[in-house]
């Protein structure tokens, strides 16, 4: 029993096995947390970054709606303005 307890320190002593399990205890602890939080942080990132490309696709699709509304309004005013010079040519030729 003595060659065993040689070559084993650790089991030699009783407090030895409680360090060890209370040092793995608390850096898996520290590490479980660190990893959590890093893990909600890059979901974090990733939402936001989604919420900044709905957003600035919101606004390219209002811009071009606007772009789109602008486009009809003055076309409406031009075909407006054509159909009034084509009624006055029309009277002056009378």
């Amino acid at each position: 029993m003595a060659f065993w307890a040689k070559s084993h320190p650790l089991s030699t002593c009783a407090l030895s096995a409680p360090k060890l399990n209370h040092f793995i205890n608390n850096n898996f602890l520290r590490v479980f947390v660190l990893e959590s939080l890093q893990i909600l942080s890059c979901l974090l990132v990733i939402r936001l970054l989604n919420l900044k490309f709905r957003l600035k696709l919101g606004y390219l699709r209002f811009k071009f709606f606007r772009l789109a509304l602008k486009f009809r309004y003055l076309s409406f005013k031009r075909r407006k303005l054509v159909f009034s010079k084509l009624k006055l040519l029309r009277e002056y030729c009378r």
